[in-house]
């Protein structure tokens, strides 16, 4: 059974070797980064002020998904915070760099053939860049990145993240020219409270430990992912190499709807 979310580790590994390698000489032609102690992202006008568990007032749903077929409502749905349209706002930390802040903007576009597509558009998060999902009855699958469709779509979360599951999967994508091989052990390690910026969530924990290969340099690779229900993504910890360099990726949610 093919189940992880390498694709959101590929896109945080690639983004931060870009960073890693840049020059001073060409961080100075490049546009000036966010200073660490900016202000976060203002809330979207239509969103409301939410702490901690409270309940998230989202916009409405398109008319078309108003309705999900109930193996859609699964897991992989729920924690990956695909439940309703949304804008979350996020604060990424990488070793050596600025603090980067930015917004994750989820639009539930239809259901077709038993399936729900959405979209999902990034701004300001160090050019992860946008992508479309599909929710399919054994997980959340992502279809395309960068307007381009890709040739095998790439299991985020699967459908069952039941405390203990185990499982073990070997990815391989492309992301702008550069190969990269995700192999790894993933683990559902339980609930856990988690307080961010964005406020205090009571999360599903999942680890990974494994090997990235970027381009044929093979690094070792360990991920502490937390996820709350119908919320997403509440924080990220990330460490591999680079050049023989420590990359250590924090995203954290800064602030919710």
């Amino acid at each position: 059974m093919k189940t992880s979310f390498a694709w959101l580790i590929a896109i945080v590994v690639l983004v931060g070797c870009a960073n890693q390698a840049e020059s001073p000489a060409n961080a100075n032609n490049a546009a000036a980064p966010e200073p660490a102690n900016s202000a976060p992202v203002p809330e979207p006008a239509n969103s409301t002020e939410t702490g901690g568990n409270a309940e998230v007032a989202p916009t409405p749903d398109a008319e078309t998904v108003t309705t999900l077929p109930s193996e859609l409502n699964h897991d992989g749905l729920r924690y990956s915070g695909l439940t309703a349209n949304k804008v979350l706002s996020y604060k990424v930390s990488q070793k050596g760099m600025p603090d980067n802040f930015g917004e994750l903007k989820v639009t539930r576009t239809e259901v077709k053939d038993g399936k729900l597509k959405i979209e999902r558009e990034r701004t300001g998060l160090a050019q992860l860049g946008n992508d479309t999902v599909e929710v399919r009855k054994d997980g959340v699958y992502v279809v395309k990145m960068a307007n381009v469709d890709l040739s095998t779509a790439t299991l985020e979360l699967p459908a069952d993240l039941s405390v203990g599951a185990t499982w073990s999967d070997t990815t391989e994508i492309e992301v702008n020219g550069v190969q990269m091989k995700n192999k790894a052990t993933y683990k559902v390690v339980g609930d856990k409270s988690v307080k961010v910026p964005g406020g205090m969530f009571t999360c599903r924990q999942i680890t990974a430990s494994g090997t990235i290969s970027i381009n044929g340099a093979v690094n070792t690779l360990k991920v502490n992912a937390f996820y709350a229900k119908d919320v997403g993504l509440i924080r990220m910890q990330l460490d591999t190499k680079s050049n023989g360099q420590d990359v250590s990726f924090d995203m954290v949610l800064n602030k919710a709807p």
